[in-house]
């Protein structure tokens, strides 16, 4: 087997021609001589896989191998000694050329409608999109593996063309858990606005609702790189880091000791805070739940605030603040007015 060709296939970087010639070279291969060269190079496949796949590829694996011992005992004997040797022989190649499949089919199915519609030389123009609806969440897994799980009125999207083997590009709004799947050469990067973070495998948080003056990126494992399309402002976020990012003046905070209980507590629906700024408490309550809040303050207003929130029922979330502070409230659509007594 050419390993050239075939280091260029797994990294999705053949030309059509090459491809063509790809093909042609597997069909004339020895059976046996190109299921060697598959074990070898299948060992060389960087991507790792999330464990819940690792788990469904266990499961597969065990359902070929009984798949093959049944085909096994139902194969044809014609009792001559020579068919007799060659019978155990036949099931050995067949379970291993099976095997090579299983290991290495698993890493290059992210990509395999790539492959497709490259050789067909009809790339898809549509967008793919998860979203999750008013008061629910939703969960994404992408074609590398990555899974996403998006909170309320989120949204995240990707195109074939700019999500393949050499680059992993996906546009995002809202909240949303990340883990993404480790794939050497192959970075993974969220677009928000101007905003961009890039990674190669790690799990983070994002928030940027789109009433949101602010996006946060909250790392808890792994590395990433926060940058902006219209400045050359950059950060590096180390786990149990959170980065603030401001729209409007393009610059970051970057705030340390990040509690992720805190952080993930929007998959249980629920906003937690521990003494923060009473402002922030409403700005978040702006951002999830899309309505303007007006605060009517006297000089006795409180300044910091500590408790659990709802984020899928705002009627509840007013009456807890409206208990705790002895609040005024009235709605008018998606507008809310808070007064202090």
């Amino acid at each position: 087997m050419d390993k050239e060709l075939h280091r260029k296939y797994i990294n999705d970087d053949l030309t059509q021609e090459e491809l063509e010639r790809f093909r042609k070279m597997l069909a004339e291969e020895p059976d046996e001589t190109l299921g060697r060269e598959m074990e070898t190079e299948g060992e060389k496949v960087t991507c790792v896989l999330p464990p819940d796949v690792r788990e469904r590829e266990t499961a597969v694996k065990r359902r070929i191998d009984a798949a093959i011992d049944a085909f096994g005992q139902q194969m044809p004997r014609d009792g001559e000694a020579k068919g007799e040797e060659r019978r155990p022989r036949m099931i050995f190649l067949f379970r291993k050329a099976i095997r090579y499949a299983a290991v290495m089919l698993l890493p290059i199915l992210a990509f395999a409608a790539w492959h497709y519609y490259t050789a067909v030389g009809n790339i898809p123009k549509g967008e793919i999109a998860f979203s999750a609806p008013t008061s629910s969440t939703a969960e994404a897994v992408l074609p590398d593996g990555t899974h996403v799980t998006l909170s309320h009125d989120s949204r995240l999207s990707y195109h074939l063309a700019t999500f393949n083997g050499r680059k992993r590009d996906v546009t995002f709004s809202g909240e949303g858990w990340f883990e993404v799947a480790h794939c050497a050469g192959s970075p993974f990067t969220v677009k928000i606005n101007n905003l961009k973070v890039t990674v190669l495998g790690t799990r983070f948080n994002i928030a940027a609702r789109r009433q949101s003056a602010f996006a946060e990126v909250a790392l808890e494992e792994g590395s990433v790189k926060l940058s902006t399309t219209n400045s050359s402002e950059e950060a590096i976020l180390k786990p149990g880091e959170k980065a603030q990012f401001n729209f409007a003046s393009g610059r970051f905070l970057i705030i340390r000791n990040v509690d992720f209980k805190n952080v993930k507590s929007w998959t249980h629906r629920e906003m937690r805070f521990n003494d923060e700024p009473f402002d922030a408490v409403i700005e978040r309550i702006e951002a999830e739940y899309g309505i303007d809040v007006i605060m009517r303050k006297p000089r006795t207003a409180p300044s910091r605030f500590t408790g659990v929130l709802p984020t899928d029922n705002l009627d509840e979330c007013l009456k807890i603040l409206r208990l705790s502070y002895a609040l005024r409230c009235q709605k008018s659509g998606r507008r809310v007015v808070l007064s202090f007594k």
